[in-house]
C-alpha cells in the first residue's frame, strides 16, 4: 500500500500552506524544503495564516 500524497497526506494546517505553496503565495517558484527550513519558521508561518 502507498502512502497518501498531495493534500490528503497533510494536517490541516499543512494543508493550508500546501496550498498556499501550490497557489504562489508566497510568490513565484516558491519551494519548501523541509531539511532547509527551521521548523520553528514553518510554525511561526502556519501561525500567522491561522
Amino acid at each position: 500500500m502507498r502512502p497518501p500524497t498531495g493534500r490528503s497526506a497533510h494536517s490541516p494546517d499543512e494543508a493550508d500552506v500546501y496550498d498556499n505553496l501550490v497557489d504562489g503565495e508566497f510568490g513565484p517558484n516558491v519551494l519548501l524544503e523541509q531539511e532547509r527550513v527551521r521548523f520553528h519558521l514553518v510554525e511561526d508561518v502556519v501561525n500567522v495564516l491561522r
